[in-house]
Order: structure tokens, then sequence, then C-alpha cells
């Protein structure tokens, strides 16, 4: 699941286009409950579908056992169009059906609000057809996530509208630890905002 936000260190890619290790709900205080819950469902945590259509560049991926494998772009205006596409050549390159996944996560975002409908929307029918758990995942913390592993505090930063900025600061570590936010504010105001809330 390639995280479209920035972080501290202006980083967003890890190995395969992103950091995707386990799906984990919005919520920080959910995540190794959420993580749980998918190794419950599935056993050993199998193949993991991760769609991300909450911006211009979004992108599906495919995370098996906590690794992300491989990922495939979604370029601007292609999210309705291309989402069903993407996810079939991915899973074909994987030798991976739909029904091997034990489970369908997805960005809750920040982002477009057209942009979150589709990518839920089509989850929500292939989890709903199939019986499998979707969990929603926050962009800030899949960035946090990503960049987690530093021991300091981690900035993470998501573009808004109209010269704003969706900004939150995690406490670095194995797993992540939101400090701060998201909150947004002027662009203008981000380094204050991060030097001052740091």
């Amino acid at each position: 699941f390639r995280p479209t936000a920035s972080s501290s260190n202006f980083a967003t890619r890890g190995t395969q286009g992103g950091s995707f290790e386990f799906a984990r709900t919005e919520s920080a205080g959910y995540r190794s409950q959420t993580r749980a819950l998918l190794i419950a469902i599935g056993g050993l945590m199998r193949s993991i579908l991760g769609i991300d259509t909450a911006s211009g560049d979004g992108s599906v991926a495919l995370a098996r056992d906590g690794i992300a494998l491989a990922w495939e772009p979604l370029h601007p205006g292609q999210h309705s169009s291309g989402l069903s596409h993407a996810v079939e050549r991915l899973l074909l390159a994987n030798t991976v059906t739909l029904g091997d996944l034990a489970g369908i996560s997805v960005s809750s975002g920040p982002g477009s609000f057209t942009g979150l409908r589709i990518g839920l929307a089509w989850s929500k029918g292939v989890c709903f057809g199939r019986g499998l758990p979707l969990v929603l995942v926050s962009a800030h913390e899949a960035a946090a996530y990503a960049h987690g592993r530093t021991p300091s505090v981690v900035a993470t930063l998501i573009p808004g509208e109209r010269g704003r900025v969706d900004v939150a600061l995690w406490r670095g570590g194995d797993r992540p630890d939101l400090r701060w936010g998201p909150d947004s504010i002027d662009e203008g105001d981000v380094v204050d905002q991060i030097v001052e809330t740091a």
C-alpha cells in the first residue's frame, strides 16, 4: 500500500512502493487488536489487498504475512475505471485469487471524497460478496508506520485544499504512537506548528 502522504524525513516509499505491514484501523489504539483479528480470521495473515483511492495518485497493493509484495498504480482519473483492472493485474501477477485473500484494507483518508467513495464501495462489494473482513487504514497512520522505526518524532503531512495541510505527529519506534493531530493548518504555519508541538 503506497502511502500518498509525506513524513518528516520526506520519504514516502519503502520497498515495493510502500510499507503496509499489516492492516490497521483508523484509530491508533486499535492497531494490535486489528492485527490480532486478522490473524484470528486467517490463521497466519495470508494475503491482504490494500486499496488507496484517497488522492489523485492512488494504488492497490498486495501484502502477504505482513510483507508488501507488489503494487499497481492508479493514475489520476483512473480510480473508478481502473481499480478492478489494477486489482486483477496485481492478483494474476502474484498467482493470488480473491478467494485467497484474508481481507481487504482501504484508505480512510484524508483525501478526495469521490476517491474515498470509489475505493470503499469497491472494497465493500468484494468483502460482502466474498465474506472477507474490511479494515479502514488512515493515510497518516500508514505513512507513520512506514517510517515509524525512526526512534524520534515522525510528522505526517498530507496536502489539503485551499493552502491547508493535514498534519499529525507520531512517536517513533516499532509501533508508532499518535502524539498530536491530525489537524488541518495553513501551509505557511506547518514548520512552526511541528516545532512547537514536537
